[in-house]
């Protein structure tokens, strides 16, 4: 038997892979220490024809560590480095420094596509608990994100859409609400409360008895499942992130509103119990 051993390489060479295929076991050694500039989690490529480095993140960690206790950076996460390779970036950059999908041709896309699709139903058939359970938690973390904040213009839009100038000529800058956004932080936790109090009334109406009719029991049905199918594509199965929470919580006050009045307007309505008769008018039936 033949038995090779090597340290795991980013994008192997490939004397690396003929090497697999020459002998009967191969094991990787990730139970040496890491080292930082070796080729573990960086390689070159060809670009314009000329050499260039690049590397895969790895979270902040002592560099003594072995190579099976380092890990990835997390690339999906808030950053303000706006070259950071987020998922927004991988799909909608346009600049040429960092290429993105947005930037191929409909054959490529349709290919990168069909791969992303194929690629989600493997990991679905490898690890269906897990993902299943990841997909969720992403859902549920979405359905708490409602925060305005990503729906208000910040510096890079102003400064896009200066460039492009007003109708009446007027530069295009920041309004009152977004010069200083320092109202969020009042205004969020009010929010939440809001929001929270009106899931509260909804599941009330709902619940107690004929305290509305059929059709707004089923209205405050669909809108609790539309809220959440939101929460479930835009964060579950995408980006969780505030606005598109922001773009459909406003549903359940207005929902509870609704309820509510409704609710009330039926208590006003129904019948009033009869009165027990008094001593008096029960003689003066008999008489």
């Amino acid at each position: 038997m033949r038995i090779a051993i090597m340290q795991p390489y980013f994008l192997p060479y490939l004397g690396y892979f003929q090497l697999i295929s020459a002998v009967d076991t191969f094991v990787i050694y990730d139970t040496i220490q890491y080292t930082k500039k070796g080729w573990i989690n960086r390689n070159q490529m060809l670009r314009n024809g000329v050499a260039t480095m690049f590397s895969l993140p790895l979270k902040k960690d002592s560099d003594f560590l072995n190579v099976v206790d380092r890990a990835l950076a997390d690339a999906l996460k808030l950053s303000d480095d706006p070259w950071r390779l987020t998922a927004t970036h991988i799909v909608f950059e346009t600049s040429s420094r960092l290429g993105s999908f947005r930037l191929m041709d409909a054959d490529d896309q349709r290919q990168v596509a069909l791969g992303q699709f194929k690629f989600f139903f493997d990991v679905l058939r490898d690890q269906p608990i897990r993902t299943t359970i990841t997909i969720l938690h992403n859902a549920f973390l979405q359905a708490s994100m409602n925060s305005v904040d990503m729906t208000l213009q910040s510096d890079s839009i102003v400064r896009k859409g200066d460039t492009f100038g007003g109708s009446l000529g007027e530069s295009f800058d920041h309004g009152r609400l977004t010069a200083n956004t320092d109202w969020l932080a009042v205004v969020e936790p009010v929010q939440k409360g809001v929001y929270g109090l009106s899931m509260i009334v909804i599941l009330i109406v709902m619940v107690w008895p004929g305290a509305v009719d059929r059709r707004i029991r089923l209205y405050l049905i669909v809108i609790c499942l539309g809220i959440l199918g939101n929460a479930l594509v835009c964060g579950g199965l995408s980006q969780p992130a505030t606005r598109y929470g922001a773009r459909v919580i406003w549903l359940l006050p207005l929902s509870a509103t609704i309820a509510t009045v409704v609710w009330l307007k039926l208590r006003k309505r129904s019948p009033q119990p009869p009165q027990p008769l008094s001593p008096s008018d029960s003689t003066g039936m008999s008489a």
